[in-house]
């Protein structure tokens, strides 16, 4: 986990006062948030919840009270219904923490698929009340892998928007 997306979450929780039960898809890095307890749902066996996000019929409608869902999106085939899934299962009033990589490396678990512009976040959760969706730079590190000469490359750089994350609440229907 970056060390800008740890403190997003700590500032989120300290500020917004998530609803429990927290969810952490794709939280195996077993990072632990003062007095939280949260879930850890991945396709990865070791998560305490072994699921794909785009289709959760296990999970009942409005039974999650917050999401944190970080670096995961670029993952999914279909981020719409991912998005559509998890505002389905959030609890009315319950709370999303998305970040999601823009100028990023290509990273594959299992895949690698897309890229999401603040516009983007907001037109993905348009469903949701937005209480922010911003920018963030920090440094860069990444291996690039040069097939046609069969080396890596190694850059590093600061990076103007670099990730993208969006916070926000379901509104109550």
């Amino acid at each position: 986990m970056r060390p800008s997306t740890y403190e997003l979450v700590t500032r989120v929780f300290k500020e917004y006062s998530p609803k429990e039960p927290v969810v952490d898809i794709g939280g195996m890095d077993y990072i632990d948030w003062e007095g939280v307890h949260r879930i850890t749902m991945d396709m990865d066996e070791r998560a305490n919840v072994v699921a794909d996000i785009t289709d959760m019929p296990h999970v009942k409608p409005d039974a999650v009270g917050t999401y944190i869902c970080l670096d995961v999106l670029e993952h999914c085939k279909d981020p719409w219904k991912a998005i559509k899934e998890l505002y389905r299962t959030l609890q009315p009033g319950g709370l999303l923490i998305l970040a999601v990589p823009f100028q990023w490396e290509y990273h594959q678990y299992p895949e690698d698929y897309w890229r999401f512009s603040v516009p983007a976040l907001r037109l993905l959760c348009v469903d949701f009340e937005e209480l922010e969706c911003e920018w963030v730079t920090e440094p860069f590190n990444a291996k690039v892998y040069d097939a046609d000469n069969e080396r890596w490359l190694y850059l590093s750089a600061e990076m103007e928007k670099s990730c993208a994350y969006f916070i926000g609440r379901k509104r109550a229907e």
